[in-house]
């Protein structure tokens, strides 16, 4: 399990090579009081997964999420938009959206991808009965090696938090890490939270 700012190493080019890294992002629907004590109420909660990548001089060069599935490169895509969240207790091993990082196929000049969260309803972290990123390596369908996970379920510092720095993965040398942030921002729109991601998270 992790926590905020570990940093983990992900890839090495003198190391066998994981060419393929997933950050996955699972989570719950709101449940709401139930009709006759019998069946629960459901609010659906539309979390928004993304990636803003970024060169070696800091520049923006791409911007992955829903509406824009995959890099100009190709090699970071989507998984596509979940709209609701489990609404069944004990279903989160599987992620409902995720970014795939193809190392194979990315541009020698990226240097940085920083993963943010948007919550699409402008609902608030504190609400959402859990979530949770993970990061791994292989297929979606079969994860080769889980580097790791961590939650971000429920916690009061993130009340009234309507998108979230998950973490972001950078080079330096020949080898990629990712280092954990888990800080909620109050910022509603991609632009604006990304503003704040080379504010505050580009090192």
């Amino acid at each position: 399990m992790l926590n905020k700012n570990n940093t983990i190493l992900i890839r090495e080019e003198a190391l066998p090579q994981p060419n393929k890294v997933n950050i996955g992002m699972n989570w719950g629907a709101i449940t709401k009081k139930k009709f006759f004590g019998l069946l629960p109420n459901w609010e659906d909660v539309n979390l928004d997964i993304c990636v803003a990548i970024f060169n070696e001089k800091q520049d923006m060069v791409d911007l992955i999420y829903p509406a824009k599935m995959l890099s100009s490169d190709t090699a970071v895509y989507h998984s596509g938009d979940d709209t609701t969240g489990d609404k069944t207790k004990g279903s989160g091993n599987t992620d409902n959206e995720t970014i795939t990082i193809d190392f194979s196929k990315l541009n020698p000049n990226t240097k940085q991808l920083v993963f943010f969260l948007v919550s699409a309803n402008r609902q608030d972290f504190a609400t959402i009965p859990y979530s949770k990123v993970r990061i791994y390596s292989g297929e979606l369908a079969k994860a080769e090696k889980t580097f790791g996970q961590y939650n971000i379920s429920a916690e009061k510092e993130f009340a009234g938090k309507v998108a979230m720095v998950l973490g972001k993965l950078y080079k330096e040398g020949k080898k990629w890490s990712f280092q954990t942030i888990g800080e909620g921002l109050t910022s509603e729109k991609l632009l604006s939270t990304v503003s704040v991601i080379k504010e505050k998270f580009l090192g």
